[in-house]
């Protein structure tokens, strides 16, 4: 989105930088820059060049079509019983790998 576009909204009441928008959305920063050059994110520029971008809209942005992350499977590699009884008491599933023990 061009910076004329958001110029003619008003400043947002929620501005966050765009490195808190991808730690929000668990993307790399560079992601947001691609959203925001894309139209898919409205961006206002601070003097300096510095943008700012609505919370509301980062929030948003996931309900209009964002995947969704994926599942991540952990296994347990033979004679790692630490990493097992850890998994163990943070309450996650061990998955009972190619090596795991019984």
């Amino acid at each position: 989105m061009d910076a004329t576009r958001t110029e003619t909204r008003p400043y947002p009441t929620d501005p966050i930088k765009p490195s808190k928008a991808a730690k929000l959305l668990g993307v790399h920063p560079s992601q947001i820059y691609r959203w925001m050059n894309a139209g898919r994110l409205d961006w206002w520029e601070l003097p300096g060049g510095r943008r700012r971008l609505s919370l509301a809209d980062v929030l948003a942005l996931p309900k209009q079509g964002r995947p969704k992350p994926t599942e991540v499977k952990v296994g347990i590699l033979p004679g790692r019983g630490d990493t097992e009884r850890t998994l163990k008491r943070l309450g996650l599933d061990c998955g009972g790998g190619p090596g795991a023990r019984t």
